[in-house]
């Protein structure tokens, strides 16, 4: 069992680790990913065989604290130590899923708009950001994969209001297809998350169009 979370002094917080080798009835100390002087906001984290990738964003390469960048790290030994930290710019929101020997991270980056990259060797490197969305006004992304599909949901604003958006790649994160208004209503839509098997996606999230905040979900099939 592996957990990620942020720890430390109110003005200095790390990304911290964990692992328990017994089913969680005890855990090792924890160490510090990351280990800088500037505030951290965990990311997410996933794990696949001997492999533990985590991601989240902060501020230490920016002294003014107003631009925070995205980071990646892996162990490759269950946890036992981690390699080099690798910086995908600016941005903030990251998140990852791991299927096969793929890695795949979204953001949001620094010019409102959803970033992707993907590995297929583990997270040892990647490939090139794809910008997937265009509004200039889109964050909070989450991300699904089943077979060689991954599939990204997100908020965005085209008209005025916020909407959740949906995009698919058939391959592995090479290509996309066309962006989807999964909301595309008159009220304030939040807080998406999906989860996809096979064929077969799940989209929940947050709405205050029926008059009061509900849950809407909706289901695709490819």
């Amino acid at each position: 069992m592996y957990i990620a979370f942020i720890g430390g002094h109110t003005e200095h917080e790390e990304v911290f680790f964990t692992k328990s080798t017994n089913q969680g009835s005890s855990f090792n100390k924890a160490i510090s990913i990351n280990n800088n002087d500037d505030f951290s906001f965990f990311g997410d984290i996933a794990a696949k065989g001997n492999n533990v990738y985590i991601t989240w964003r902060d501020s230490s390469l920016d002294s003014s604290f107003e631009t925070s960048h995205v980071f990646f790290k892996r162990s490759t030994d269950n946890g036992k130590s981690f390699g080099s930290i690798k910086d995908f710019g600016v941005g903030g929101g990251p998140q990852l899923d791991t299927i096969s020997n793929n890695v795949y991270i979204v953001w949001g980056n620094g010019d409102g708009n959803i970033a992707f990259r993907a590995s297929t060797n583990n997270g040892a490197n990647f490939g090139s950001t794809k910008i997937l969305s265009n509004d200039g006004n889109s964050g909070g992304p989450q991300i699904s994969s089943s077979g060689n599909a991954v599939r990204i949901v997100w908020v965005g604003s085209t008209s005025g209001n916020s909407d959740i958006f949906f995009r698919a790649s058939g391959n592995e994160g090479n290509s996309f297809g066309s962006i989807k208004n999964l909301s595309d209503n008159d009220g304030g839509s939040e807080e998406p998350q999906i989860i996809s098997s096979g064929g077969k996606v799940y989209v929940v999230w947050s709405d205050n169009t029926p008059g009061n905040r509900d849950i809407l979900f909706k289901k695709g099939v490819d």
